[in-house]
């Protein structure tokens, strides 16, 4: 089996010291303002580096390590706890996160597709910091209902939405409650579109709509080119913001939390898929 890691991220100022993402990896050092930047008791680099740890992991590979470039995006090959895998950071975005999947399926004919990252919880009982595993995920921004078709549904393909793997999203549930035991874990629907939900109104007629967990902006595109190409997904949402007029004020805060949840359930399934 040949596993996929992707994940994306806003924001991706350099460091004027090292070049690197400025984004924090585990430490919360401004580098910007340093002449001299630490390095990462982790990885190695810059410590304010890429906050969805692909660098991290790629420093967790076991050797053989491979790179290749391809439409403006870095997929790292190597193994990871005992898995060979497919690291790339996809950007932002449906369109982003459709090429990207199909680049894994053309170019390295992955078998598994784990895609981890960030969303706004749609659910009351949902917080900031709690994990969401996708039962299926659907476009919320796709509307042709001039044609016929329900709201969120793609015309031509038969479905509303796409299932996530069940076995997998089995084993990123049991894995998360042992991983993560401050955080709670939720199944659910994840609905993507290409905007941050920050407005109470949108919120409100997405849960009406759709009556999902949590929303965000590349899931439903990931889960539509695997399924095209018979590829098992499963998409991993930590949750960082109320999707509602705090977001600005939630979403820097709890970041890196989200995100140090997000890698720990992934090395943890990855364990157990050998």
């Amino acid at each position: 089996n040949r596993v996929s890691l992707f994940q994306m991220k806003v924001d991706k100022n350099k460091c004027v010291s090292c070049g690197k993402c400025t984004r924090a990896c585990k430490m919360d050092v401004d580098v910007t303002k340093t002449p001299n930047h630490t390095e990462c008791i982790r990885c190695g680099m810059c410590i304010r580096a890429c906050p969805t740890n692909a660098i991290c992991f790629r420093y967790s590979f076991g050797g053989g390590e491979k790179t290749t470039k391809k439409a403006n995006m870095e997929f790292f090959e190597g193994t990871l706890n005992g898995v060979e895998v497919v690291i790339v950071r996809s950007g932002i975005g449906k369109v982003n996160a459709g090429i990207c999947t199909q680049i894994l399926a053309d170019l390295f004919d992955v078998t598994h597709i784990i895609n981890t990252g960030i969303a706004g919880s749609l659910d009351a009982q949902i917080d900031i910091g709690d994990i969401v595993v996708s039962t299926d995920v659907l476009q919320h921004d796709m509307d042709v209902r001039v044609f016929g078709y329900p709201l969120g549904e793609i015309p031509q393909l038969g479905t509303l939405s796409f299932p996530a793997d069940e076995r997998m999203a089995s084993l990123a549930r049991s894995v998360c409650e042992k991983v993560n035991t401050e955080v709670k874990v939720f199944s659910g629907r994840i609905v993507s579109g290409d905007q941050f939900i920050c407005d109470k109104e949108v919120k409100d007629k997405l849960v009406e709509n759709f009556h999902p967990l949590c929303t965000e902006m590349e899931g439903a595109a990931i889960g539509q080119a695997a399924a095209l190409n018979g590829i098992p997904f499963l998409i991993i949402r930590a949750i960082s913001d109320k999707a509602d007029n705090s977001a600005n004020m939630d979403y820097p805060a709890f970041e890196k939390l989200a995100i140090e949840h997000s890698v720990r359930l992934t090395q943890g399934m990855l364990k157990r898929m050998v």
